[in-house]
């Protein structure tokens, strides 16, 4: 019977693994164009470095106009092009790419998101009954933030909490100690290698976390000293083999960093690109210098923290909200004289306080509409380690609501309906609900590289695009600069004009627009903008020297 219920448990996980590997392809397929900028610049330097080892790319036109032409999520050094983020996400995805070829990139974060949907489910087991772990685990795996941005595989989010999943589960299951002294036998030589291979992975594990999202580690560092107490690791020798995998991962990073910026604690973030003025470069140091130092880089705003976390914790994803808060007293309740449990518990509200005024107090503004809330805002993608947190919560409810069944077959049968409802609700987000949608991007796309297509027809290889939020678009192909409504745009655009064919590709203009660009604004450069050929509710526009 406990071999069946285990085939099932194991049958069930690779249905699901099926089921998520193949909604993911709706947009993991689409390898060569995005629907983020910063999709697209990982995209460039994954393969960059997977060719060169290195993330500074030459390039000598944009050298020549001062390191201007560059798209969002991309800075700029002289004639070199850096990431405008961590480097953690490419370094992975090109060191696969580099063994298995670079067709794997779009696919290998939705691999490792199954990979640690089954190391949450392992883990939890540790501090729970097998029933919620395995409930949990499949709620992970489906939860809309993790199979929306695992399908949008370079975002660094579902990585970063995979590598988290994995770092507890081999420092608190130790699942390879287990494994390897049943083959005593056959490596006894090997027995410091055995005791300690797990302690290792996972020091390795946290420190690769932080290499992809090192703003984290506020709270990383805590929580890995939590983890540590918690599964008894205080034998000198295990803190210092922990310590030294952690550890190497990091300084991978610092040299990495000192390779492409110039200084080790310099990221993409905080790079000072070499093409802005020194008036752009102090306003930028005094803003920093506004905010409350080190603790709180967003400020602490207590109203814009509780309406974003009120749209984007709460009110987007309803109804395992509603199931969270109903499984926590079902789990206080059910924490008498477990310790682990009401560690669990206290942990996840201390994180969701932190996570919550940190990032809560950022405004942020991803989509055109402002007012807009959608499952690609940010906020999801950086409140994911919350909604992983409370998926034994939400497991917790589900099974007893369903423990109200009147048999044992009731009881199976109304936890399979519960779990199929829920996981309903996660695809009509994740596919079907709002612009944003799976559905909705991958149209996009397919549009996109129609547009692209018929651009590239009217645009000499040669050619700058200015654009707005079109980059995605037409870079690496195209070179281009950002936005049209710039001073510094306005004021680059005479000595581009005079060396390359220079285009502008946006929201078609209205008359009015043009005139007064072509009277006012372009006039007093000597430019002059013409109408080429509209594309939906853009167009592309030639910019030329009457």
């Amino acid at each position: 019977m406990a071999f069946s219920a285990r085939t099932g448990r194991w049958g069930i996980l690779a249905v699901s693994a099926v089921v998520f590997l193949l909604g993911t392809l709706f947009v993991a397929r689409h390898s060569d164009i995005f629907i983020s900028p910063d999709e697209t610049a990982t995209q460039f330097f994954t393969q960059a470095f997977s060719l060169t080892g290195s993330f500074r790319v030459l390039d000598r036109v944009n050298g020549t106009f001062g390191g201007i032409l560059h798209p969002r999520s991309i800075v700029t050094d002289g004639m070199y092009l850096l990431p405008g983020g961590f480097l953690g996400l490419p370094v992975v995805l090109a060191f696969f790419a580099f063994f298995f070829g670079g067709w794997i990139v779009p696919f290998l974060t939705p691999m490792i998101a199954i990979l640690a949907a089954l190391a949450w489910g392992k883990l939890l087991q540790c501090w729970f009954s097998k029933r919620i772990a395995f409930v949990s685990a499949l709620l992970l795996l489906f939860h809309p933030a993790v199979w929306y941005y695992a399908s949008r595989g370079l975002m660094p989010n579902v990585l970063f909490v995979s590598f988290l999943i994995f770092g507890a589960y081999f420092l608190c299951d130790r699942p390879l100690v287990a494994h390897l002294k049943r083959c005593a036998n056959r490596i006894g030589t090997l027995k410091y290698f055995q005791t300690h291979v797990d302690i290792a992975l996972a020091g390795c594990c946290f420190g690769f976390a932080l290499f992809v999202r090192v703003v984290e580690l506020y709270w990383v560092f805590p929580l890995i000293v939590l983890l540590l107490v918690v599964s008894r690791t205080r034998r000198v020798r295990d803190i210092v083999v922990f310590t030294v995998a952690f550890a190497l991962p990091l300084v991978l990073m610092l040299f990495l960093n000192t390779q492409t910026y110039g200084n080790p604690f310099v990221m993409g973030y905080n790079f000072v690109s070499s093409s802005q003025s020194p008036i752009a470069t102090a306003v930028q140091q005094e803003v920093a210098t506004d905010r409350l130092s080190w603790i709180f880089p967003f400020g602490l705003h207590l109203r814009a923290t509780a309406k974003h976390v009120a749209y984007y914790l709460f009110a987007l994803f309803w109804w395992l909200s509603a199931l969270t808060v109903i499984g926590l007293p079902v789990m206080l309740k059910s924490t008498k004289g477990k310790r682990t449990q009401r560690i669990f518990i206290l942990t996840a509200a201390l994180l969701a306080l932190w996570l919550g005024f940190w990032y809560g107090s950022w405004t942020l503004f991803d989509n055109p509409d402002p007012k807009a809330i959608t499952i690609a805002n940010s906020y999801v993608r950086y409140w994911m380690p919350l909604f992983a947190l409370s998926t034994p919560f939400i497991a917790s409810a589900l099974v007893w609501i369903s423990e109200h069944g009147r048999t044992r077959i009731a009881k199976f049968f109304l936890l399979v309906l519960l779990l199929v409802g829920v996981i309903g609700m996660n695809i009509r987000t994740v596919f079907f609900q709002g612009p944003d949608a799976l559905i909705h991007v991958d149209q996009i796309l397919n549009d996109s590289k129609i547009i692209r297509a018929r651009v590239f027809d009217l645009t000499s290889s040669d050619s700058v695009i200015v654009v707005d939020r079109a980059d995605k678009l037409f870079f690496p192909f195209r070179h281009v600069i950002y936005p049209l409504r710039s001073e510094s745009t306005y004021a680059a655009l005479p000595t581009l004009v005079s060396q390359v064919p220079l285009y502008y590709y946006g929201v078609t203009l209205p008359q009015t627009d043009l005139d007064y660009l072509n009277q006012l604004k372009f006039a007093s450069n000597g430019l002059h903008i013409d109408f080429i050929e509209t594309f939906g509710v853009e167009s592309l526009y030639r910019i030329t020297r009457p």
